[in-house]
């Protein structure tokens, strides 16, 4: 059995989604992520799926903008016991603190988006440690969590996103099923 990672996004799709995939089961995981073969790297790849003998699925969000759903979902987690991982922007942070702080305090993991959601095939390696060193000092200066986990914005990435963020200490993170319509 695999482990995917779901991305809730639009909310009808996203609710109605939890509701068939919730059964009080929820799980992070971590593999490796890249390797080598005979002395010649081969593309890098996140986290998209984790392979596991229990039935669990992951299910994360990506907080970008907007913010009118996210009580909704915090709660319908709580009322099955579930948690999951919320990937937030600094953006969106600036403008939702207090959503960000429930976030953590109802258990929730929190991962990196990004300062300024940028794509970040495009970024040079500078930027890249700039984005997410900005996004990790205000996830902790707000809600107290050290994030070990990145989701690249827009899902866009390309060996050099996957090594920057290694090297910075955080594994990069994708999803199987995408919720978006």
């Amino acid at each position: 059995m695999k482990v995917f990672f779901y991305q809730g996004a639009k909310i009808k799709v996203g609710l109605a989604l939890l509701g068939l995939l919730i059964f009080g089961l929820a799980a992070s995981a971590v593999v490796p992520q890249g390797l080598l073969a005979s002395g010649q790297q081969q593309r890098l790849v996140p986290i998209y799926e984790v392979a596991t003998e229990q039935p669990q699925v992951a299910i994360s969000f990506d907080a970008s903008w907007g913010a009118e759903h996210t009580e909704d979902i915090l709660d319908l987690l709580d009322s099955y016991g579930v948690k999951g991982t919320f990937f937030l922007v600094n953006i969106w942070l600036e403008d939702y603190p207090e959503l960000a702080r429930e976030i953590a305090e109802r258990g929730h993991e929190i991962g990196l988006h990004s300062a300024t959601h940028p794509h970040f095939s495009e970024l040079s390696a500078a930027q890249m440690d700039e984005e997410l060193a900005a996004n990790a000092a205000m996830i902790e200066e707000i809600t107290g969590y050290q994030p070990q986990l990145f989701r690249p914005p827009f899902g866009d990435y390309n060996n050099q996103v996957i090594e920057q963020a290694a090297a910075a200490g955080y594994q990069s993170v994708q999803w199987s099923v995408e919720t978006l319509v």
